[in-house]
């Protein structure tokens, strides 16, 4: 059998999941977790669509993806429409755009495309935790863990197009892409540990620099590991 040199599945999931969790975790108003659970439908069944799509179930596979899209694109609108104040809809839409545009980086829609694809989606992801802290004062922990998120987000994607273009999809790579991700998210947990621990010391908040720091360890420890 011919390798195929897309993406590899456990690495691709726990990189939209670690997105999904991203968003979650700021977009917490009801109105946003409604948008983002009808999103997180229709990108499920775009997946399921794709997958069918793959083995061959050729106008199956393209009604489902279809009708996947249709769904996260009305989960868009919703979003967009729904939440109380302005503010929450500034919040919540980069992250919303950037799950979508996450996962046609990971199917993928265009071969060749998949990094730059995920540098964006996950990017965006980014500016929803960022724009979550400037609108909303979102506290500084949760921030992180979301920042966190996405790196972990961004990483598992990074190796599982890596793994695929270097072993094929079909290539028995679970193992090491859960060590890996496993491994990353171990690192975050350490950046979290220690900025409780600074809170834990009675310091009066952390500011921006020192939020700055902490995300930036964050991203050392990800980058790190991963190489």
């Amino acid at each position: 059998m011919t390798p195929t040199h897309r993406p590899t599945v456990v690495a691709a999931v726990l990189s939209v999941a670690a997105g999904i969790v991203a968003v979650a975790i700021v977009g917490d108003a009801p109105a946003q977790r409604q948008a983002l659970t009808i999103e997180v439908a229709g990108l499920s069944l775009l997946a399921i669509g794709y997958a069918t799509w793959r083995r061959r179930l050729r106008t199956v596979g393209v009604l489902l993806a279809i009708g996947g899209v249709s769904v996260a694109v009305f989960g868009l609108l919703i979003g967009a429409s729904e939440p109380a104040r302005i503010t929450q809809t500034l919040e919540l839409l980069p992250g919303m755009v950037g799950l979508l545009v996450l996962v046609g980086g990971l199917l993928p829609i265009r071969s060749g495309w998949e990094r730059r694809l995920v540098a964006v989606g996950t990017g965006l992801v980014f500016l929803t935790v960022v724009t979550s802290g400037v609108v909303r004062g979102t506290p500084t922990t949760l921030l992180l863990v979301a920042a966190i998120a996405t790196v972990l987000s961004w990483d598992a994607a990074e190796q599982s197009i890596s793994l695929g273009r270097q072993m094929g999809r079909e290539a028995t790579t679970y193992r090491s892409e859960l060590v890996h991700t496993g491994s990353s998210a171990f690192a975050g947990v350490v950046v979290i540990v220690l900025a409780i621990g600074v809170q834990a010391l009675d310091v009066q908040g952390l500011s921006l620099s020192g939020l700055v720091a902490l995300l930036m360890a964050a991203v050392a420890l990800s980058v790190w590991i991963y190489y």
